[in-house]
């Protein structure tokens, strides 16, 4: 585990060399339904189990994936991180489609670094500033940029090739901070520039990390212990069949 360090960077300047991007956390926090029944059991009955509840967390630590997207992808590049251990990067030729609207304009940009361009068409077809159809529209494409040879309204479709280095992350809590015990930040520098993303644990983990709390222990299907409250009758329940005058609205004996 790294220890915490601030960094400069001195005569350098931010450009786009390399794109950066973490792993979005999708299904964090979520209780399946077989899940739900399983934790509204243990709460009646005062289990210690815990429901099956992916919160992206590893004991104390979470773990992650940074993806660093070169535009030239012979870029040679140092990687690091504030805080963290990070492992060895894996390189991959991704194929990406992504739709880029146009508002009258003639310049677009990708999320990602375009290598090579494999297929583009318009959804469709453009049209100018007075509602005409526009024909013989050619896409070219560099880098990021992407270049209309006419400015018009339209989505474009496009199908290419990027590549990319992805290095896992795990993060654990630091013991220097309660509140931000996560922090972290990745940096990438090259000749000519660097490039920095702050790092982003799973929903919840900051809390639990400062509450000594598991993520499931948020959830409001745990009963919580409290010898203040009412103590629930014990045994089987007895039934009663009790009859009520309709008109009057009494018991009737």
């Amino acid at each position: 585990m790294n220890n915490s360090f601030s960094i400069q960077f001195s005569n350098v300047l931010t450009s786009s060399g390399v794109f950066l991007e973490q792993a979005p956390w999708n299904g964090t926090g979520v209780v399946t339904k077989l899940d739900l029944v399983k934790a509204i059991y243990n709460s009646v009955y005062d289990s210690t189990e815990s429901p099956d509840k992916n919160c992206g967390l590893q004991g104390s630590a979470y773990a992650s994936t940074l993806y660093v997207y070169p535009y030239d992808r012979n870029l040679l590049f140092q990687i690091g991180l504030t805080w963290g251990e990070l492992g060895e990067g894996v390189f991959s030729e991704v194929e990406v489609t992504e739709n880029i609207e146009f508002s009258l304009s003639d310049t677009g940009t990708s999320t990602y670094p375009i290598q090579e361009l494999i297929s583009y068409k318009f959804l469709n077809l453009p049209w100018d500033s007075f509602g005409n159809e526009v024909s013989g529209v050619v896409v070219s494409v560099k880098g990021e940029d992407i270049t209309l040879t006419k400015s018009v309204y339209g989505t474009v479709q496009l199908v290419y090739k990027t590549v990319r280095y992805s290095y896992s992350l795990l993060i654990l809590p630091r013991e220097d901070t309660v509140d931000t015990a996560f922090q972290s930040v990745s940096y990438v520098w090259w000749n000519g520039g660097v490039e920095m993303k702050v790092l982003e644990p799973p929903s919840g983990a900051e809390y639990d990390n400062k509450m000594d709390a598991k993520c499931w222990e948020r959830s409001q299907l745990r009963v919580n212990p409290d010898p203040d409250l009412p103590v629930l009758p014990s045994g089987e329940s007895n039934s009663e069949t009790v009859f009520v005058d309709y008109c009057s609205q009494e018991v009737v004996n």
